[in-house]
C-alpha cells in the first residue's frame, strides 16, 4: 500500500523450492517478508526489511555437515538517509536488471554518500542450525572521508559452538567434518565469554569494529 509518502508490503509463503545452480537448491517451509519505504517525498528516504526463513534446507548438504546448517533464520534491517536522485542514478547505472554492473556503477555507489551519511541499522537477529544458534546487530553510518566508507560495529553471539564441535567429530575421518571442527576451534578461540558461562559451554561474543579511520578491530584487536 502507498499511504502518504510511505510504501509498505508484506509477503507470505509457503513450501518454497529454487533451484540456485546445477546440482544444487534451496527450499523453505515457510517466507514471511515485511518492508517498508518512507519519505518517497523527500530527498531522503528510511527502508525498514523484516525477513524470516523457517525450516530452510539446502541441497545436497553433507550428512557430516548438518550441525552447522541453517534451518531457520530471522533479519530486521533499518536504512535511513537513503539519497533517492543518487539512487534512482545508480539504478539507470546497472546492467541486466541491476544484477551486473555497468562500467562506473562504483562511482555511482560512492556519490550515494557524496552529500551526507547513510545510517543503515541491523536490530537483533539471528540464525539457527541443528548445533548453533548466532545472533548479530549493529550499526554503520557512512562518511565520505572516510577510507573505507564509514565506521560502525558489528556484534555477533554464537552459542554451542562446544556441542557442535562434538557433534562434528563424531564424523571420524570425515575430511569436510575435520574443516568444520577446526574452524570452530578457531571461533571458540577469538570469542569473548558472555555474562557468566564459560569459554567452553557459554555463548561467545564478537565485536567487528571499522573506526573513522579505516582501522578494524576485533574484541580490541587490530586486525589490519
Amino acid at each position: 500500500a502507498l499511504l502518504l509518502g510511505r510504501l509498505e508490503s508484506s509477503a507470505r509463503a509457503k513450501g518454497l523450492a529454487v533451484d540456485l545452480a546445477e546440482g544444487f537448491g534451496l527450499s523453505l517451509a515457510a517466507l514471511d517478508l515485511d518492508s517498508a519505504f518512507s519519505g518517497i517525498e523527500r530527498r531522503r528516504a528510511e527502508l525498514s526489511l523484516r525477513v524470516k526463513l523457517d525450516k530452510l534446507a539446502v541441497t545436497p548438504t553433507a550428512p557430516s555437515l548438518a550441525p552447522i546448517v541453517p534451518h531457520s533464520a530471522s533479519l530486521d534491517l533499518n536504512m535511513q538517509g537513503i539519497p533517492i536522485g543518487e539512487l534512482l542514478a545508480l539504478a539507470e547505472d546497472m546492467q541486466t536488471l541491476g544484477i551486473v554492473p555497468a562500467p562506473g556503477a562504483n562511482d555511482a555507489v560512492a556519490r550515494l554518500t557524496r552529500d551526507g551519511a547513510v545510517t543503515l541499522q541491523l536490530h537483533p537477529s539471528w540464525i539457527e542450525s541443528p548445533g548453533l544458534r548466532i545472533t548479530l546487530g549493529g550499526g554503520f553510518v557512512s562518511t565520505p572521508a572516510a577510507p573505507l566508507g564509514g565506521s560502525g560495529a558489528l556484534i555477533i553471539e554464537i552459542e554451542g559452538l562446544q556441542r557442535t564441535i562434538a557433534l562434528l567429530r563424531q564424523q571420524r575421518g570425515d575430511p569436510q567434518a575435520n574443516q568444520a571442527v577446526l574452524t570452530m576451534l578457531l571461533l571458540q578461540g577469538l570469542g569473548r565469554p558472555v555474562g557468566t558461562g564459560t569459554r567452553a559451554d557459554g555463548p561467545l561474543s564478537y565485536e567487528l569494529t571499522l573506526g573513522p579511520d579505516g582501522k578494524t578491530q576485533l574484541n580490541g584487536t587490530d586486525l589490519d
